[in-house]
């Protein structure tokens, strides 16, 4: 099994049924067909794995490919896990640079479209290829206990994210906006670090929050 997988040229199938409640009440004024149609012909998601061993040190501490990182619900989380995946993806530019999107706004909720899709092929590849299911993820700045500077460690450990276009700022942000980075680990069922996201009107939840497992690991009740 190769440490380093890069995928450049993943494919966004689509049908304006697929993308209708993205935009919700919009929808009905929008050329949704032709959108689809764009993101099919256009829209080219680019992602890199990265096989790396896994040591929890204490409660609050896991050493992931030598560097240490500080959280709470990283080290629950892979306190029986061993090996993990690391993970970038992007939507890529294309669709920001395609005119032939209008209006100007429904270009962020396409490449958003784009990236969801690609994250989807790559976790289609871990199954079907790799005979691994069930991966959970964990992702920087989605939780205060694991804030987004921890993408600099955490692409320095993947290797060269430049390769497909992503950058970082200097506070951990990534460009193009609409890509994502974290961890896949065996045995979750399927965790995201939405269900203990106390912002309970986001509209990018995938998870309800579990206010149980919150408390048991921060110890408080907000």
């Amino acid at each position: 099994m190769s440490e380093r997988i890069v995928f450049n040229d993943l494919r966004v199938d689509v049908t304006a049924e697929d993308i209708a409640p993205r935009f919700g009440k919009r929808a009905a004024k929008l050329d949704l067909d032709g959108y689809a149609a764009v993101l099919r012909e256009v829209a080219r998601p680019k992602a890199i794995l990265r096989w790396a061993d896994s040591e929890v040190i204490d409660d609050r501490h896991v050493n992931i490919a030598g560097h240490v990182f500080e959280s709470f619900v990283v080290a629950d989380k892979l306190k029986d896990v061993h090996r993990v995946i690391l993970y970038v993806a992007t939507a890529g530019n294309e669709i920001k640079d395609c005119d032939r999107i209008h209006p100007e706004a429904a270009k962020d909720i396409l490449s958003g479209i784009a990236l969801m899709k690609g994250n989807r092929e790559v976790r289609r590849y871990l199954s079907e290829d790799m005979g691994m299911t069930g991966l959970g993820a964990l992702n920087p700045g989605s939780l205060p206990d694991w804030p987004i500077e921890n993408n600099h460690a955490l692409c320095d450990l993947i290797g060269d994210v430049g390769e497909i276009g992503v950058t970082l700022n200097e506070k951990g942000y990534m460009l193009p906006w609409n890509s994502s980075s974290g961890i896949l680990f065996p045995g979750a069922d399927g965790y995201m670090n939405c269900s203990l996201c106390t912002k309970l009107d986001c509209i990018g939840r995938r998870a309800p929050f579990n206010k149980d497992e919150y408390i048991r690991l921060f110890r408080k009740n907000n």
